[in-house]
């Protein structure tokens, strides 16, 4: 197989959760996403303090990806990535606070071309006027907010100016004092049981575990042990699970018995990538097999210079995953000829990088 990024975004082979109403060749379709969530923080991730036992279960039943990575380390060009199957800065966001550009094609409007009902919930962060906004980048409905945090229950802005941000489709609403991770999977449950008998697309981005950390009495509860700050983020999370096993129910109830695409990931095909590349904030990376090259990386490990670019020898750092997945060792003078090469190919991309139209 050889399967492009925008392929596989437009055959809608994108998530475990899918439901078998509409056609077998028109599968209904989920993706779900978190937000700043641990690496570890899952139960069949490796967490012992946390409990999820819904995502758990899906991971279980479906296929889990071990070394998948976002395309960025912030959040929206990691979205526009998501959205497009572009790199950040071809769609245009190649940092936070720029909008998804209108025009520029994503999952939603692709497969409304081929008649699916298309829907948002819960943190777009990628615009937020008529063409910007998800209902300007062919979603049918959206529910949810468009700024990069807000208060979990108020629903206002966190940062700068306190605005009240919350919104289905154009229209500002008001659910005062309403947890919002529950609101985000009451309304993909409701959308999925509405369009039991139509080919929906849905992408349910959870602002959860994201600050500020809020969660209802009810969630912090089934953590008595834990320091309180820790257990805040086990609630959050716990309710993030929770809306997770009410959604794979409406999926049940709808007809919902899946799709293998197993064997349409897995048949033995090479990848089609020979390297995989990031760019953020003046800082470069490649991927090729278990080689990890950064070129002036920053560590953000909260000392006082943390946020700077790395100097001398570290400002290029080249790590083998297999031998040293946390990246403690630079190699870049063991294997320098490696280094030139992935350099080279590295600034070739870049230089080649496509923008938005």
């Amino acid at each position: 197989m050889n399967t492009t990024r925008r392929n596989f975004i437009a055959g809608s082979l994108l998530s475990p959760l899918v439901s078998a109403a509409a056609t077998p060749d028109r599968p209904n379709v989920l993706v779900v996403v978190l937000d700043d969530l641990g690496c570890h923080d899952l139960g069949y991730l490796g967490a012992a303090d946390l409990k999820t036992p819904h995502i758990d279960a899906i991971a279980e039943r479906g296929l889990k990806f071990r070394n998948w990575y976002s395309n960025a380390p912030v959040c929206a060009p990691a979205r526009s990535a998501i959205l497009s199957g572009r790199f950040p800065a071809s769609a245009g966001v190649a940092d936070n606070g720029l909008p998804l550009a209108h025009g520029i094609p994503t999952i939603a409007s692709a497969v409304k071309s081929a008649a699916y009902r298309t829907a948002c919930f819960g943190k777009w962060h990628l615009g937020n006027t008529n063409e910007t906004a998800p209902t300007g980048h062919g979603f049918d409905s959206f529910y949810g907010f468009h700024s990069g945090c807000v208060d979990y229950y108020s629903h206002r802005y966190y940062w700068g100016d306190n605005y009240h941000d919350l919104w289905r489709n154009r229209t500002e609403i008001f659910e005062d004092g309403q947890y919002l991770t529950d609101r985000i999977a009451d309304e993909a449950v409701d959308y999925i049981s509405r369009n039991r008998g139509n080919p929906f697309f849905g992408y349910i981005a959870f602002n959860a575990p994201h600050y500020p950390m809020h969660a209802p009495e009810k969630y912090k509860a089934r953590f008595p042990g834990l320091a309180k700050e820790r257990q805040t983020y086990a609630a959050m999370i716990a309710a993030v699970d929770d809306g997770m096993g009410r959604i794979e129910r409406a999926l049940e109830t709808a007809g919902v018995d899946g799709s293998d695409i197993l064997d349409t990931l897995v048949d033995g095909a090479p990848s089609p990538h020979k390297s995989l590349y990031w760019s953020q904030g003046g800082q470069l990376a490649t991927r090729r097999g278990p080689w990890k090259l950064v070129v002036n990386g920053r560590l953000y490990d909260r000392r006082a210079n943390g946020d700077k670019p790395l100097e001398g020898e570290d400002s290029v750092w080249l790590s083998n995953l297999d031998d040293d997945p946390g990246e403690t060792r630079n190699l870049r003078r063991v294997h320098a000829n490696l280094v030139d090469e992935l350099l080279t190919d590295l600034y070739r991309w870049r230089d080649a990088l496509r923008q938005p139209e």
